[in-house]
């Protein structure tokens, strides 16, 4: 360690100029050595070693300490006297710096600044742990006095260490105010400070972006100088701001409205984003937690929403913490055309799902919930058309459907232009795939539009819950879709054979009806004049439009086996639909027979019955054509799929066709509880439901065995003609024909519509009170 004064001087003999000389560049070569050490330290991230620093600074004048003076630290290094000033720092109130910490080794320069002293310097190698004492010798160029300098909180009166001050001067008779730099507080919160007297001093926090601010002003009259102290605390980050928004027009509070503050610090040009962003509440108003320091612009966040408003302010002053703005809610509103389908029969075959209740809900920019906006039943066009509040997105949920399943879709809004927005939906599972038979109610389906059935003969229901309905003297289809409102889907009412638009399309006298996989419908023409006895499809698209077309039948009664129309029937009555094989099975009623229609290609074969020119009935078993039937009506698959029900109405036969052989057996052949069956229904559990023309009752197949040996028992009792809603034990039907079963409300839908003037011309229901 060395004591070195900067007043001594070596004397000039040859000799000693030459150590004097050598022990310079010894020093250079140890500050050069110790500059690349630390370089390489610093690039090997090695701990840095320090050691303390003494500093005395004495006025040559009076050998007295100098108080508060400035002094300048600085480290060499090159070899070329390049110097970094490392810190400036100001001597205590003994004149004094005191174990000021530093790294080592290292060549100092320590010199007083200059501004009100003359200079007084030293270098020093500051090599060792020990760390180095230096003594500065300078004097004033002007009288000089101290201003001792105190920081305190002013709530708590502890010291603020570290403070950062500003201090300037002026001289008597002089406005401006020169400043000596910022200055730091020690770890005691205080300064000391040589300055020129007579001279008025102002000390000031600095950082007033964090401290609240205060200033001091004194004068310097004498070498005796002076003490002032500060107050101040640190500034609270934030403080709470309401925002209240009402309605320019009238006042009232706007809710759910976006408020976004910003903020532009001292110096700052610009107002800037600080991401503090909320929606005011039903009384138009949000409280925000604002930046205390800086001006704060307070506006309005979406002009799409709401007519712009802002005010700038300061959020220093606590009057300026509750703010109102004044706005419009604008409402802009988006078209949005919403197509609901379901693609049951295949996705190039959708249909519309009319009637169904569709919540419509939309969540704004900035939001995190929906709102709702609308429940509203699909069109019969398949589409809900609408205006939707502006949003980022579109919610759209049907829920409780009884045929659809619960589904939820959203939609990512960009824009006011118009959004096509398709929702298919999910059939759910059959709630009553068997029927219930307990406690059986008969009623009547009710029709509206100002429709009635003319001689309904059989019904087919979709699996959407459609109807359809042919009518044997009325020519006609009628559809009575899940809602009951009911249309005419094909045929104008005249007896024909035209083809075409369902608007335009005859029929000669519709029996019976079936559906394909792809919701397509067959039905025949069962009179007994030219141009009838054919197989028709009516094809229908998504909106419920019917196209009628002949695929088999030549339009002459009788019996010829061939492709389509080439193909000759003899008053083609019940018919149904084989999905495994993609056929139609079709019964004969003056033919006698079973044909089957094979869609691919429309040729039709014999599967049994007589094949005679002038057809022989009877119900007999055989395979082929040498089995009977009766003026067959009801033809239905079985549940297996490998077998076809035929009901023979003349007789009151049921038979059985077994499709691997076409081989048949007689079920049962004027037995109990049947009378002139025509219609049947097969449930997915093969129980069988006969609907009895002449005898006035539904009827079920108890046990199924061969040989005429199976059973039957009745569902409703009365055996008498008439038109009776009720309990089964006491309902009437007048000639009941067809019989199709809705699993999913547990309905049996039966057409009541033979009889001539005694018929009911009705389309009757049956259903269990144990189910709702």
């Amino acid at each position: 360690m060395q004591n070195v004064c900067s007043h001594y001087k070596p004397k000039q003999t040859s000799m000693k100029r030459y150590i004097y000389y050598g022990v310079q560049v010894v020093i250079l070569l140890v500050a050069f050595m110790a500059c690349k050490k630390l370089t390489t330290d610093a690039f090997q991230e090695q701990p840095v070693l320090k050691a303390p620093l003494n500093i005395t600074v004495v006025n040559d004048d009076d050998q007295l300490p100098v108080v508060g003076v400035k002094v300048i630290i600085s480290r060499k290094t090159s070899p070329k006297d390049d110097y970094v000033q490392v810190d400036t720092i100001r001597t205590n109130e003994k004149g004094q710096i005191n174990g000021y910490m530093l790294p080592y080794p290292n060549y100092l320069k320590i010199e007083v600044d200059t501004t009100y002293y003359h200079k007084g310097e030293q270098m020093l190698e500051f090599a060792t742990e020990n760390g180095g004492n230096v003594m500065l010798h300078t004097t004033p160029k002007y009288g000089m006095a101290p201003l001792s300098i105190s920081v305190n909180n002013s709530t708590t009166d502890l010291s603020i260490p570290g403070l950062e001050l500003s201090i300037s001067s002026r001289a008597p008779k002089t406005t401006e105010w020169l400043s000596t730099g910022p200055e730091n507080a020690d770890a005691a919160g205080k300064l000391m400070v040589s300055l020129p007297y007579p001279n008025e001093v102002r000390v000031a926090v600095a950082d007033t972006i964090r401290y609240f601010p205060d200033t001091v002003v004194t004068n310097l009259k004498n070498v005796r100088g002076e003490a002032v102290a500060l107050k101040t605390e640190l500034k609270p980050l934030t403080v709470p701001l309401e925002v209240t928004l009402l309605d320019k027009d009238n006042q009232n509070p706007l809710a759910n409205a976006e408020i976004v503050v910003l903020l532009k610090l001292t110096g700052e040009a610009d107002f800037k984003d600080i991401n503090l962003v909320g929606s005011t509440d039903n009384d138009g108003k949000v409280v925000l937690n604002a930046p205390y320091s800086g001006e704060v612009m307070v506006k309005t966040n979406d002009d799409l929403y709401y007519l712009p408003d802002s005010y700038i302010t300061r959020l220093a002053y606590e009057k300026n913490r509750k703010i109102t703005l004044s706005s419009k809610l604008l409402n802009p509103l988006v078209p949005v055309e919403l197509s609901v389908f379901n693609d049951v029969y295949g996705i190039n075959n959708k249909r519309a799902a009319f009637g169904t209740n569709v919540k419509v809900s939309f969540r704004k920019k900035g939001q995190t919930t929906f709102t709702d906006f609308l429940t509203s039943a699909i069109a019969a066009n398949g589409k809900l058309t609408m205006s939707i509040p502006l949003g980022d997105e579109f919610k759209f949920v049907v829920t409780g459907d009884d045929r659809f399943m619960d589904k939820t879709i959203t939609f990512a809004n960009v824009g006011f232009t118009l959004k096509a927005i398709d929702f298919a939906l999910d059939l759910r599972p059959a709630k009553y795939p068997e029927p219930v038979l307990t406690n059986l109610q008969v009623g009547t389906l009710a029709l509206n539009n100002n429709l009635n059935v003319n001689a309904p003969q059989d019904v087919v229901i979709d699996k959407l819950g459609n109807r359809y309905i042919s009518e044997g003297s009325g020519n006609r289809i009628l559809r009575v879709d899940r809602f009951g409102n009911t249309t005419v889907l094909a045929g104008t009412g005249t007896a024909g054979s035209t083809n075409g638009d369902g608007a335009v399309a005859q029929f000669y006298g519709p029996w019976g009806l079936t559906i394909d996989k792809e919701g397509n419908l067959y039905t025949v023409d069962n009179t007994a004049a030219t141009g009838s006895h054919k197989v028709r499809k009516i094809t229908i698209d998504a909106l419920y439009k019917a196209t009628v077309s002949t695929i088999a039948g030549s339009g002459t009664a009788g019996y010829k086996d061939a492709i389509g129309t080439q193909a000759q029937f003899s008053r083609p009555s019940g018919l149904c639909y084989d999905e495994a094989r993609n056929c139609l099975y079709v019964a004969e009623w003056a033919g006698h027979r079973v044909r089957k229609i094979n869609l691919v290609n429309n040729e039709v074969t014999l599967i049994a019955g007589s094949t005679a020119t002038t057809p022989v009935a009877g119900i007999t078993a055989g395979v082929g054509d040498a089995a009977r039937f009766n003026f067959p009506w009801g033809v239905k698959l079985s549940a297996d799929g490998n077998s076809v029900y035929v009901s023979s109405w003349t007789g009151t036969g049921i038979s059985k066709v077994q499709l691997s052989d076409n081989s048949v057996v007689v079920l049962g052949s004027a037995k109990a509880n049947t009378s002139q069956p025509r219609g049947l229904y097969v449930s997915p559990a093969n129980q069988i439901f006969i609907s009895n023309t002449a005898g006035f009752y539904i009827s079920k197949m108890q046990t199924e065995l061969p040989g005429n040996a199976s059973s039957f028992t009745k569902l409703t009792t009365s055996t008498t003609r008439g038109y009776i809603d009720g309990a089964a034990s006491t309902a009437r039907f007048s000639g009941i024909v067809g019989i199709a079963y809705d699993s999913y409300s547990g309905i049996f839908y039966i057409a009541d519509g033979d009889g001539g003037a005694s018929a009911n011309n009705k389309i009757r229901t049956m259903k269990s009170s144990d189910i709702q």
